[in-house]
């Protein structure tokens, strides 16, 4: 059966096998840079996730009608069949809201040589940015609700606290890359910098055994919006304790939540697939979209 305690989330000021949240941010900055990052996003110790990477996009561009677009049209999905599979002893690493800056890019003040320049200007971007958001719903939950706990009205209270800073660190952006040509306000080309990320992170330590959705985003400096949802499905099937899948001991029961959408900030229920319902582990396994 499905647990429904709340997930664990590492206290911003805790390291967790042995790296700091700044040390995470700058592997996650690695991965969401490397050459295939979704290839790569179950990791042996880690589940990384991303928001949206397209900072060049004119958002308030008119489309063919005369008409705004949508800010909120161009939001990471991965419910339905993009949906994820992982193990139940394994983090997740959420960027709700993040800005990575580099020795040598550009800025409104000119190129950044030094590292006061880099982390004023990596700062800037979060400093100046509105509401954010992380909210989950698991299996057998009416509604999704905040990650973290807290209090009617000091939810972005409590998420500010996750505000992160690395150090700086060696950043590699691959050629092949599918995002480094735009996700900079500033172009740069792949190669090797020194860099600085700085944003809104939640590392949680593990997910209950069953189906959640995870939401997060937030609204950034000038017209840069992110909105990302991701499904996971939670199984013990899938620990790295070898390198076959022992599937002859499944669970009595393998609930997936069902739902139409979710009143996140913005409600985006129309573009959100259903998650499927599975019986047991043989059934989900069948579900070949979700094992690349």
């Amino acid at each position: 059966m499905i647990e429904n305690d709340s997930p664990e989330i590492i206290s911003p000021d805790q390291n967790y096998n042995g790296m700091s949240y700044g040390d995470w941010a700058a592997r996650w900055t690695n991965w969401l840079f490397s050459e295939l990052p979704e290839r790569d996003e179950v990791q042996r110790d880690v589940v990384f996730l991303r928001g949206n990477v397209e900072y060049r996009r004119e958002v308030k561009k008119e489309n063919g009608d005369g008409k705004l677009v949508d800010p909120w049209k161009f939001f990471y999905n991965r419910t339905g069949e993009a949906s994820i599979v992982i193990s139940d002893d394994i983090p997740v690493f959420v960027p709700v809201l993040t800005s990575t800056q580099v020795f040598g890019g550009g800025s409104e003040s000119g190129t950044m040589f030094t590292e006061e320049q880099v982390r004023r200007i990596a700062r800037i971007d979060n400093d100046q940015s509105g509401a954010v958001w992380a909210n989950i719903q698991s299996s057998g939950d009416k509604r999704e609700k905040p990650l973290l706990s807290a209090k009617d009205g000091e939810e972005q209270k409590k998420l500010r606290m996750y505000r992160i800073t690395s150090r700086v660190f060696k950043l590699s952006i691959s050629e092949r890359n599918p995002y480094w040509s735009y996700v900079f306000q500033y172009p740069i080309n792949p190669g090797e910098f020194d860099a600085v990320t700085d944003g809104f992170f939640l590392l949680i330590k593990s997910l209950p055994i069953g189906s959640h959705r995870i939401r997060f985003g937030g609204k950034g400096r000038i017209d840069y919006r992110t909105d990302s949802i991701y499904d996971l499905h939670v199984t013990p099937q899938f620990r790295p304790v070898s390198t076959v899948t022992d599937i002859s001991k499944e669970p009595d029961e393998y609930s997936i939540i069902s739902t139409k959408g979710s009143k996140g900030k913005p409600d985006r229920s129309n573009d959100i697939d259903e998650l499927r319902t599975f019986k047991n582990i043989k059934e989900l396994r069948t579900y070949k979209t979700l094992f690349p």
